[in-house]
């Protein structure tokens, strides 16, 4: 929290730059981190809005109802994304593992141009891992999602007038379905490490899961 700035803004490690924002690397070709000195401005993790939609479709005995939410904004730095980077099995890792690439927009330490090609596992390794450079795996939490769906057939008067039913109904439930848009890679941006200002943290957390189920409803 900052004086005369909005609660939620996150710093982080990041890689060192010169003046003019090209990143500063070592005689290894590989770049230089700011380490525990937190000065790099990632976001704020406060979502700009969040909104949702339900409606019920309804064609004779059938109903089907739709609940869709939308988080718009906010960010979210994943340590997930920074283990699998560290070990080679993200995407992300993917590109140049043959041949090899130099660091984009970068110079060496006496301001020279960069040519010093590295490989993918050597700087995956180096910004990733435990021990991340945040500013390398900060992500969009902007995301919408299904968050419920339900068929309920509900049996006719005709079909209940042999028992002592008023009325029933049953239904097949679904939560958390799927995401219609998720702009953070490879996780669930609501899978932080708790609330309050750990909501911008996402580390090692356990996947989402989809919730199916029946319900039953009898009136007497």
């Amino acid at each position: 929290a900052e004086e005369g700035k909005s609660y939620g803004g996150i710093y982080t490690t990041s890689f060192q730059r010169n003046d003019q924002g090209q990143i500063i690397v070592g005689d290894n070709g590989l770049p230089l981190v700011q380490g525990d000195q937190y000065q790099y401005y990632a976001g704020n993790y406060n979502p700009d809005w969040t909104g949702g939609i339900t409606n019920t479709f309804r064609y004779k005995d059938l109903s089907l109802s739709l609940l869709i939410d939308e988080r718009k904004g906010g960010i979210v730095i994943s340590g997930t994304q920074a283990l699998m980077a560290s070990r080679g099995t993200s995407r992300i890792t993917v590109a140049n593992r043959e041949s090899g690439f130099v660091v984009p927009n970068s110079v060496m330490q006496d301001g020279s141009k960069n040519d010093v090609v590295i490989s993918p596992q050597d700087y995956w390794m180096s910004v990733g891992g435990s021990n991340l450079v945040g500013e390398a795996f900060v992500n969009d939490a902007t995301n919408i999602r299904l968050r419920e769906a339900s068929l309920t057939y509900s049996f006719s008067a005709k079909t209940l007038s042999s028992i002592f039913f008023k009325g029933a109904s049953l239904s097949l439930v679904g939560r958390n379905l799927f995401f219609l848009k998720n702009n953070a890679s490879g996780f669930d941006p609501e899978s932080a490490l708790g609330t309050g200002n750990n909501q911008s943290l996402e580390y090692a957390s356990l996947p989402s899961t989809r919730n199916y189920g029946l319900y039953l409803k009898l009136n007497f």
